[in-house]
């Protein structure tokens, strides 16, 4: 939601414990969340960070179990061995952290690092600048987290916006020597962005600045639907463009 990155900084300036963890409005933590996740924590001096795996909650509160089992698939963390991990860029690179589903040592976190145009990639970006501390992950595979899924009640302003903020993110983690072993995935996430982001911006009419985004994810993925997308914003008509 906007203003979610200003909510979360305004939280960690408040926060006076040793540990942060973050939980949504409307998602929900399992009764074992912090009894199974702040002692991998105590144990190793070494961990900056502490995650598990989470439901999918449809919009009527009830679990998903396909879409629960594909999250899991998705975001690599079907095949995550459970324990500690470090370094964890591999882990940052395939989105595998749910920022509601974790909790992290507030002193690891360098907030300075969070510019305000990270905006909606905060999530991402905060898991790259623990691992970017050089301490170590700790992954537990028990679902302690019920995460609501919004889908596409979402406005088109939120999804651009989301889409922008990972571009300029994925940009700089690009430019991380720490993360070369992971280049070509963030290169395929990046190109995907640039596909969405020019995607809305041509069902608003905004040919120029689509074409250009559209035109970056094909350089990166050349791929049909960039291929299409690209092509739409030269021919489609602009009476269908709302239709896209």
């Amino acid at each position: 939601a906007p203003g979610s990155m200003d909510n979360f900084i305004a939280g960690l300036a408040m926060a006076r414990g040793k540990y942060v963890a973050i939980l949504h409005d409307d998602d929900r933590w399992s009764p074992r969340f912090l009894a199974v996740l702040v002692p991998p924590l105590e144990r190793h001096p070494e961990a900056v960070l502490s995650f598990a795996d989470h439901y999918l909650m449809d919009e009527r509160g009830e679990v998903d179990v396909p879409a629960t089992e594909a999250n899991t698939e998705c975001w690599g963390r079907a095949k995550l061995d459970e324990g500690l991990h470090r370094p964890f860029f591999g882990i940052v690179a395939r989105q595998s952290v749910p920022m509601t589903g974790c909790v992290f040592t507030r002193d690891a976190l360098p907030v300075e690092e969070i510019a305000p145009d990270i905006g909606h990639f905060y999530d991402v970006w905060t898991s790259y600048l623990l691992a970017k501390s050089g301490g170590a992950a700790y992954f537990s595979p028990e679902r302690l987290l019920y995460y609501r899924a919004h889908g596409a009640s979402q406005s088109s302003v939120a999804h651009l916006a989301a889409n922008l903020a990972a571009i300029r993110g994925r940009e700089r983690m690009l430019q991380d020597p720490c993360l070369l072993p992971y280049r070509r995935l963030i290169i395929k996430r990046l190109a995907r962005d640039h596909v969405l982001a020019g995607a809305e911006l041509l069902r608003r009419g905004v040919r120029s600045e689509a074409r250009s985004h559209l035109a970056a994810g094909l350089r990166l993925d050349p791929t049909l639907k960039a291929l299409g997308g690209w092509a739409a914003t030269w021919i489609a008509p602009s009476s269908v463009l709302g239709r896209l």
